[in-house]
């Protein structure tokens, strides 16, 4: 349907409705979100389109959420909307004709949240979005049998003084919005910066880094990669591939690597003179040194480190030490980008909870 062909959503009360509204007219109280959504749909359709198709994709995410509970046999869990729709539709809940109308909703809703500026949708599109919600509507009622229903048109029509009023109220809501976003920007860096020189103190003055590189160098890669990290996640959170609430994933990976860093510490880094400076093993000794500790029982692998000047390429074979430095680094690493992520996660989980959810969507 292209623009000059749409018909505008806000109508006059004389004007008919279209055969897929009228199919509409009866909804059940049960669903009183449904129906504020679709009032300010439609009230914002105009003024603020991109914002229209953020609140027709709420509102398939609930009938998705509500299909979900229904007819599979597990909880919905932390699934991004699109893996809602596939398993609905593996597991037949929805057939290929139904899908296609969720996907074109799904997919004007989510360019209408990443879109830079709202000027790139129109009501040409919200329209689009609207006619293939209702068609998913309409199918979600008649396969559900909800009954008791009451009519709907005058709950989900729009005035002119409405649209004028809620034009207020989204340019409030876009100034709190833009700002909420800046300070979860600058908020999440500087945790995680702070969060990076905590871990460079515990490496310059408790030993807990990895022995290689030197603390300051290792500082400059952790910092790096957490941020690197933390971009990550943040792009991930706002595109819904990664849930707002912390992923049982990454706590388990966080867990896993810092279990495996203490034990590489304890078996392979052994004291340096200067503490609390550490140096690290290698996977076997030199074939020279092996046979001296054998032909001498009261010498120690720290005697003849301490005799070489600490240097464990003189005793163990060079590239078995530098293979456990690089995987104690590795390690290391992927510590400190695992508690950016999770640190970034609990920050966006404190914005949102001081959101106000009363502001239009």
């Amino acid at each position: 349907m292209s623009a000059s062909e749409s018909k505008p959503l806000v109508k006059a009360a004389t004007e008919p409705t279209t055969d897929a509204e009228a199919r509409l007219k009866r909804l059940s109280k049960e669903f009183d979100d449904i129906k504020k959504s679709l009032a300010q749909l439609k009230q914002i359709s105009r003024p603020d389109p991109a914002m229209a198709l953020v609140r027709a994709r709420k509102i398939l995410e609930y009938v998705a959420s509500d299909l979900f509970r229904r007819h599979i046999p597990e909880p919905r869990g932390t699934r991004p909307l699109e893996n809602v729709i596939d398993r609905l539709m593996k597991d037949g809940v929805i057939d290929l004709h139904i899908k296609a109308y969720m996907d074109q909703v799904r997919g004007l809703g989510n360019a209408a949240v990443h879109g830079e500026t709202s000027r790139e949708f129109s009501e040409a599109d919200v329209i689009r979005a609207l006619d293939a919600l209702l068609a998913v509507l309409d199918w979600y009622f008649k396969k559900e049998q909800i009954g008791d229903l009451a009519h709907l048109d005058s709950e989900v029509s729009a005035s002119e003084s409405s649209i004028m009023q809620y034009r207020t109220q989204v340019y409030h809501a876009r100034q709190v919005r833009d700002k909420t976003r800046r300070r979860r920007h600058v908020g999440g860096i500087i945790s995680v910066t702070v969060l990076a020189i905590v871990l460079f103190a515990l490496d310059a003055w408790a030993g807990i880094g990895p022995p290689w590189p030197p603390a300051l160098q290792a500082f400059i890669l952790s910092l790096l990669t957490m941020l690197g990290g933390w971009f990550a996640i943040d792009r991930g959170v706002q595109s819904d591939l990664v849930p707002r609430r912390i992923p049982r994933w990454l706590i388990i990976c966080l867990t896993a690597s810092l279990i495996m860093y203490a034990i590489m510490m304890a078996l392979f880094t052994i004291p340096a003179p200067s503490w609390p400076n550490l140096e690290s093993r290698g996977l076997w000794l030199q074939e020279p040194i092996a046979k001296h500790l054998d032909n001498s029982p009261g010498v120690t692998i720290e005697d003849l480190l301490a005799g070489a000047e600490y240097n464990p390429n003189a005793i163990w074979v060079p590239w078995t030490v530098g293979l456990v430095r690089g995987i104690l680094l590795l390690l290391w690493l992927l510590l400190a980008t695992g508690f950016a992520a999770l640190v970034d996660c609990f920050w966006w989980q404190f914005q949102e909870n001081r959101y106000d959810s009363s502001l239009p969507a």
